[in-house]
C-alpha cells in the first residue's frame, strides 16, 4: 500500500462534505432552460474534465508535503475523494443533460494530455510557498462555482454548483490553515508568499481551460481547434465573468494569506479587485 493509499484510510470523518451526489435529482433537469444558455455546456464539461482528474495533482502534492501526516491525510483522505467527486457529479449531470456528447472518448483524449501535462515542477519549492498558492486555486475555484451558480438558469445545475463551491471554501480554509502551519516553520515574508500568489495566479487555468477546450472542440466538430476559436470562446465567457463572478470574495480570500488588516487590508483590496477584473477579462 503506497503513501496515498495509506492516508485515504487516515483523516476524521467530520471533516468530508454533508452531501452526495445521489441527493442530486438529475431526473429533474430542466433541458429548455439550457438551450438558450449554451456557453454552459462548456462550463459544465470542462470542470468535470478536471474536476474528475484530482488523482494527478493530489500525487505531486502528497509527495511535496510528505513528513506531514495531518496534511498528507487530508489531502488524500478528503481532500482528492471530494474533488473527484466534484467531477463525477458534473460528469452525471453533463451526461443527463447533453446526452449526444461523447463525453467519456472526450475525456479520455483529454486525460491523456492532462496527465503528461500535470507535472510536480509546477509545485512551490517551499511547502509554505505551495499552500499559499494553493489558495490560489482554491479561491479561484470557489469563485468559479459561485459565478456558475449564479448565472445558471437551470436549477439543478444551480444546486451543483453552489454545493461545489461551498466545498472549495472549505478546502481553502484548509490550505490556509496548512500554510500557516509550514510557514510557522518556513517565516516566509509577505514579499515572498505575494511572488507565490501572483506566479499562480498567472498559471492557474490556463493548461485547464486550453485542454478542456481543445477535446471539447475535437469531438463536437471533429477537427482540432485553432488558436482564433480558442480565444473567440474566451470572449464569449467574458460577459458571465463581468456580471456573475464574485471579484470582491475573490479578493478577500486571497488577502487573508497576507494577514492584512484595517487600511492595508482595505488599500489592497480597492487595488485588487480592478486587477482580477483585467486579468480574467483578457
Amino acid at each position: 500500500m503506497n503513501g496515498t493509499d495509506a492516508a485515504r484510510r487516515q483523516g476524521s470523518p467530520g471533516l468530508a462534505a454533508a452531501w452526495h451526489p445521489r441527493d442530486i435529482p438529475l431526473d429533474a433537469i430542466d433541458h429548455g432552460a439550457l438551450g438558450d444558455h449554451p456557453l454552459l455546456f462548456d462550463l459544465v464539461v470542462g470542470a468535470s474534465f478536471v474536476e474528475i482528474s484530482a488523482e494527478h495533482y493530489t500525487r505531486n502534492l502528497v509527495d511535496h508535503c510528505a513528513g506531514r501526516d495531518e496534511v498528507v491525510a487530508w489531502l488524500a483522505g478528503h481532500w482528492e475523494p471530494e474533488e473527484m467527486r466534484h467531477g463525477e457529479v458534473l460528469r452525471d449531470y453533463a451526461l443527463r443533460a447533453w446526452p449526444h456528447f461523447p463525453w467519456q472518448a472526450a475525456y479520455d483524449d483529454f486525460h491523456a494530455d492532462y496527465a503528461a501535462a500535470c507535472s510536480a515542477d509546477e509545485l512551490e519549492g517551499s511547502r509554505a510557498l505551495e499552500m499559499a498558492a494553493r489558495c490560489v486555486v482554491e479561491t479561484g475555484t470557489a469563485t468559479f462555482y459561485r459565478m456558475l451558480a449564479d448565472y445558471s438558469p437551470e436549477p439543478v445545475l444551480g444546486r451543483i454548483a453552489t454545493l461545489i463551491g461551498q466545498d472549495e471554501v472549505r478546502h481553502y480554509h484548509h490550505f490556509r490553515q496548512y500554510f500557516e502551519l509550514y510557514n510557522g516553520q518556513e517565516g516566509r515574508g509577505r514579499l515572498a508568499i505575494v511572488k507565490a500568489l501572483r506566479r499562480r495566479f498567472g498559471e492557474v487555468e490556463d493548461d485547464d481551460v486550453w485542454y478542456a477546450f481543445k477535446h471539447i472542440h475535437r469531438h463536437r466538430h471533429g477537427r482540432e481547434p485553432t488558436a482564433a476559436q480558442y480565444r473567440a470562446m474566451k470572449a464569449r465567457i467574458r460577459p458571465i465573468f463581468h456580471r456573475h463572478f464574485p471579484y470582491g470574495q475573490a479578493a478577500r480570500m486571497l488577502l487573508r494569506v497576507l494577514n492584512l488588516d484595517g487600511v492595508p487590508k482595505r488599500a489592497a483590496e480597492a487595488l485588487l479587485v480592478p486587477a482580477m477584473r483585467l486579468a480574467l477579462m483578457r
